[in-house]
Order: structure tokens, then sequence, then C-alpha cells
């Protein structure tokens, strides 16, 4: 869950890199490779109640990552090839 001195991306990112057991400045690319930050925080924003039923999936870094609006975030590596 996040709080209000965390925001979305900063969350989004930190659970990437623990989901792929590196740092975070360890990743390969930028969050803006996958996704607009300021879009997706203004979609989830921190203060909880205006994104209920909200609903934000992407792909990066290798992982499939879906952001809710009660501030969950849930990271899924995507299979090798």
């Amino acid at each position: 869950m996040r709080t209000a001195e965390d925001d979305v991306c900063r969350t989004v990112v930190a659970a990437v890199a623990a989901a792929l057991d590196v740092r975070p400045m360890q990743l390969d690319t930028t969050l803006y490779e996958a996704i607009d930050p300021d879009a997706l925080q203004r979609l989830v924003p921190c203060d909880g109640p205006s994104a209920a039923g909200v609903t934000v999936t992407f792909t990066w870094a290798g992982c499939t990552v879906t952001v809710e609006g009660s501030g969950r975030v849930v990271v899924g590596r995507l299979a090798s090839e």
C-alpha cells in the first residue's frame, strides 16, 4: 500500500526491482520506456478514493505490472523466450 509520501511510480519501480531481485538502479530500462509516469500518477493518485475501480496493466522490464486504484501493485515475471 502506498502512502502520501510515496508516489505510484516509485512503488512500481521498487516492486519490479524486487520481483527481479535487483536494486532499482540496476533495471535495464526506465519506467518512461513502458508508460507515461505522469499519466499513471494522474490515473492512480496517492489519495485513494478518487482512483477506486481503476486498474492499469502494462509490461516493463520482463514483467507484467498491474496497478490498482487501491494502491496495490502486482508484478509477475513474463515467461522467458
